[in-house]
């Protein structure tokens, strides 16, 4: 159909049963304000993002990214982006702002693209901009990763079916006075996450205790033990989770 119609996608790439299918829309069925209208699936005059957790692939080989995605939009853009490093920094690999109103396959060499594969991550973004009203929407499909040989589906129930164990980047960084810190385990496990000064001191002890298996989001508000702001620096926070630990690097700002 064409661009600003009923152009939703309707149905995944993949007939009958998959990997899930995520697709925008903010229409909130029966409760839409003012009824549902042609536009109501769509983003409006803004941004809606689509992340994948943290695939740690550290010394792995032929890691690829493949996935379907559909898109209608009128010069407003979508973008693909993928982090070697666990969110702190992203490097783009695709940008669209055509309407190819059908499903479309797509693959990233992340070998390629880094040298060697990290904490690799990659996330989806559909845009509409405020000066020029039109109908944005974008389906994405099929989303696979492959690291020597071994491939990893989306979920087909529940989010925490493709976790794998994970730290990402503190966001944001650098902050003052707040940040939010987001980890993942496959399954349930003995969570610690504490954060320490450059001396290796404890300084704050964000998470402990046992966590279910799936994406967490905890805050730090720059704050130690006893409640004092800690002084602007490099701190590091750690995840021990069972036998597994990650540490990553933050800066607090003055």
């Amino acid at each position: 159909d064409p661009i600003g119609t009923s152009a939703q996608p309707e149905d995944d790439a993949t007939p009958g049963s998959g990997v899930l299918c995520w697709v925008t829309g903010q229409c909130d069925g029966p409760n839409c304000k003012g009824g549902c209208t042609t536009s109501c699936n769509d983003v409006d005059d803004g941004v809606t993002r689509l992340k994948s957790p943290v695939y740690p692939f550290t010394g792995a080989t032929n890691v690829v990214i493949k996935y379907a995605r559909w898109f209608s939009g009128d010069e407003d853009p979508w973008s693909v982006d993928v982090s070697n490093d666990g969110g702190s920094t992203w490097t783009n690999v695709e940008t669209a702002t055509d309407a190819s109103l059908e499903w479309t396959d797509h693959r990233i060499d992340v070998d390629a693209l880094f040298g060697v594969a990290d904490q690799v991550m990659v996330r989806f973004v559909a845009r509409d901009g405020p000066l020029d009203p039109s109908t944005v929407e974008a389906g994405v499909d099929d989303l696979r990763i492959l690291a020597n040989g071994i491939v990893t589906d989306a979920p087909e129930v529940g989010p925490a079916a493709s976790v794998v164990f994970g730290l990402e980047q503190n966001q944001p960084n650098p902050f003052r006075p707040e940040t939010e810190i987001t980890y993942s385990v496959p399954g349930r496990s003995a969570v610690e996450l504490t954060v320490y000064n450059v001396a290796g001191q404890s300084v704050r002890r964000l998470a402990t205790g046992v966590t279910p298996a799936g994406r967490h989001t905890v805050k730090w508000d720059g704050r130690d033990g006893t409640g004092q702001r800690v002084a602007a620096g490099v701190y590091f926070y750690r995840l021990v989770a069972d036998d597994r630990t990650m540490t990553r690097k933050m800066t607090v700002m003055k």
